[in-house]
């Protein structure tokens, strides 16, 4: 019996348990509402609000906001549309994590110049997703970044250049001659 219910888990396999659950609404109702109800517990109970012992009110208040967060099926629209796109973001910034793996080397650890392209990358990425994910669920019409987004693009490349141009190659600010002498005991 238990070897016959093996076989048929296994035959059912892991599409259709995930089928299955969306079929069940479980991606659209019970992962919102867990996500809700634990940032707001979290948030609640790491402030102490109500005591450190007093974690009812906590629970009730996570609860009530979890619950609240599904009505009108805005939350849980943005929940899909922002956590797919944001996929996307996260594989983007993989695969460009690895072709700067295929040119990173150890002798290479004093260079910044990576990380800060990563960052850069990754900035760029999430304000991709942020804005197209706010573009689909209607927080933002698609006439804002239609209308704004080169202008947007322009300024930030040029804040950057000029951010790059600026905070590279100056002095330190300290004395004019590097190796001055030191007087004895000094730090």
């Amino acid at each position: 019996m238990v070897l016959e219910n093996l076989i048929v888990l296994a035959n059912w396999g892991i599409r259709a348990a995930l089928q299955d659950m969306a079929d069940n609404d479980v991606f659209y109702y019970v992962i919102p509402f867990l996500l809700i109800f634990a940032l707001v517990y979290a948030i609640l109970a790491k402030s102490n609000i109500f005591g450190a012992e007093n974690k009812g009110p906590v629970v009730v208040i996570s609860l009530c906001v979890g619950a609240l967060s599904l009505v009108g099926n805005v939350f849980p629209d943005f929940v899909q549309i922002v956590f797919a796109k944001a996929g996307v973001g996260l594989s983007l910034f993989l695969v460009a994590l690895i072709f700067v793996g295929l040119f990173w080397s150890d002798e290479d650890a004093k260079v910044n110049w990576v990380k800060l392209a990563a960052l850069i990358f990754g900035i760029i990425v999430f304000l991709v997703v942020m804005f197209s994910s706010m573009s689909t669920a209607n927080f933002v019409g698609s006439w804002f970044w239609n209308e704004y987004g080169s202008p947007i693009i322009v300024l930030l490349l040029l804040a950057l250049i000029i951010w790059g141009i600026t905070a590279g190659g100056g002095s330190s600010g300290g004395s004019s001659t590097p190796n001055a002498p030191r007087a004895p005991g000094a730090g």
